[in-house]
């Protein structure tokens, strides 16, 4: 059986001054995971640089300009016939003026506490359980 390969995906952890972090609910109408919560990011386009990428879903996800900071984690995940390799980062937004995009139908500033009570995209709980020890 040949495999898929990888799909590139980054996501972005931001915190406020008050330590929440910043989460967005997919669409209810959304091919994947449809109204789970997940910190903002999307796929590396082909020849797409990963920070260049970060930044341009965020500015496309929540109208934030931000600074990729570090890469904190990286790992694989597959679910069925999808293979995706997650790349992790630690960003700082310029402001916090969130707008969300047709993608999401909700977002909000959660602490570690109410982030373990979200219905989150099921990759991201290993990211999740890290950050909420």
């Amino acid at each position: 059986m040949i495999k898929r390969s990888y799909t590139l995906v980054l996501r972005g952890i931001l915190q406020d001054p008050q330590g929440r972090f910043l989460l967005m609910q997919r669409s209810a109408q959304s091919k994947g995971w449809p109204g789970k919560w997940e910190f903002p990011g999307g796929k590396v386009d082909r020849g797409e640089e990963l920070t260049q990428a970060l930044i341009r879903e965020w500015k496309e996800e929540t109208g934030l300009a931000i600074v990729p900071l570090a890469c904190l984690d990286v790992f694989a995940w597959e679910h069925g016939h999808d293979r995706i390799l997650y790349f992790i980062f630690r960003v700082r937004a310029k402001n916090l003026d969130v707008k969300k995009s047709f993608e999401h139908d909700a977002w909000g500033w959660f602490t570690a506490a109410q982030i373990k009570k979200l219905d989150v995209a099921p990759a991201l709980k290993q990211v999740i359980k890290t950050l909420c020890v």
